[in-house]
């Protein structure tokens, strides 16, 4: 279905026609000869991701910003953390971007944070998780339990309520909050309230063969 057809995906869990806006979007992606990005190699598509910035809108202000490194053992990783109340004791959220497990990252992630972060008027921490294909499973989540551990350990320096934390992600992300919040379960220590899953990768039930060709979808 090309982007101004308004057909139904009548053999899709999706159903749906497109929105004004996200037609147009489409359209900004074959104006710019943006491909699949199964056709696109790892680099390319982590330039693609990242020159979505653009299309993100204003940058707000956030009181305090700061990055912190946590240490996985072996090295150590960066995570972005956004506390819109410095002198105060927030409840967090802990991002996990999207991004196909391959791209995204916390420079991305930037404004969505930041918008989050003062609309819902908490901390937010936002993990720069290691990518495949150099990286693959389990890294990345074993990155993200890491990293949320190490913020429920050092809550009290920062401002925040061990006893109010959730994990979000988005895409890809929102299937590693998932795993997160699973294996927490699993080990019996969790120190999550919940779960936030913004149309996570979760379950391949959600596609079927004729979908991929409906570039509308």
């Amino acid at each position: 279905m090309t982007p101004r057809e308004g057909r139904p995906l009548v053999d899709s869990p999706m159903s749906g026609v497109l929105d004004a806006e996200s037609r147009e979007l489409l359209e900004v992606f074959a104006r710019d000869g943006v491909r699949p990005y199964d056709q696109m190699s790892v680099l390319q598509a982590r330039a693609v991701v990242a020159g979505a910035t653009r299309l993100q809108g204003p940058r707000e202000h956030v009181e305090q910003v700061s990055d912190v490194l946590i240490d996985l053992g072996p090295g150590r990783m960066s995570a972005r953390l956004y506390h819109p109340d410095p002198a105060g004791v927030l409840p967090l959220v802990v991002y996990l971007h999207g991004g196909g497990f391959v791209a995204g990252s916390v420079a991305v992630a930037d404004r969505p944070c930041r918008a989050l972060a003062i609309a819902a008027g908490c901390a937010v921490l936002s993990v720069e998780y290691r990518l495949a294909p150099e990286n693959p499973f389990p890294v990345p989540i074993f990155d993200c339990l890491t990293a949320i551990r190490w913020v429920v350990d050092h809550a009290s320096q920062h401002g925040l309520d061990a006893s109010r934390v959730v994990v979000m992600g988005d895409s890809a992300g929102g299937a590693l909050a998932a795993s997160c919040a699973l294996a927490l379960r699993d080990a019996g220590d969790s120190p999550l309230i919940g779960q936030v899953l913004l149309y996570p990768t979760l379950s391949l039930d959600q596609w079927t063969w004729s979908v991929p060709d409906r570039r509308g979808n």
